[in-house]
């Protein structure tokens, strides 16, 4: 009996272990695409700081449409400025929550794991305990 239970711990610790990989991927993948936000935060905000030293009406700002650069209005590229960082900030939260869910998941399949391999070294120490006794048994039967 404790063997066919013990093998079941092990296949559902196997199966715990990958669902917790596959956690640990996940929040790789939102740590990357996290960094790639950030810098892209801070290019746009070096972007509206240059942006904001223009002088109305004096300075001219071009945008790169493929290979040619087209003429923009200052306070359209400011507004459209404005709008992508608040479009990263939106997307820096979203992965912010993902991370603290894929957070609190790990720590579940961490506890999960750990409540298994407690039940599988009792199992062991009581088939342990069971063989001494028998061994113990056997040994005075044989006196």
């Amino acid at each position: 009996m404790s063997e066919s239970t013990l093998a079941g711990i092990r296949a559902k610790l196997e199966e715990l272990a990958k669902e917790f990989q596959k956690l640990e991927a996940e929040g790789n993948q939102n740590h990357k695409s996290r960094q790639a936000f950030m810098q892209q935060q801070q290019e746009t905000t070096m972007v509206k700081k240059e942006l904001g030293m223009l002088k109305e009406g004096e300075d001219d700002v071009y945008k790169l449409v493929g290979p040619v650069l087209v003429k923009q209005d200052s306070a359209e590229a400011k507004a459209n400025v404005d709008k992508r960082l608040e479009f990263i900030k939106g997307e820096l939260a979203r992965l912010d929550k993902q991370l603290e869910s894929i957070d609190k998941r790990q720590i579940k399949k961490k506890e999960e794991i750990i409540k298994l391999q407690n039940q599988g070294q009792e199992i062991q120490a009581k088939a342990a305990q069971q063989a001494a006794q028998q061994a113990q048994q056997a040994a005075q039967l044989t006196q």
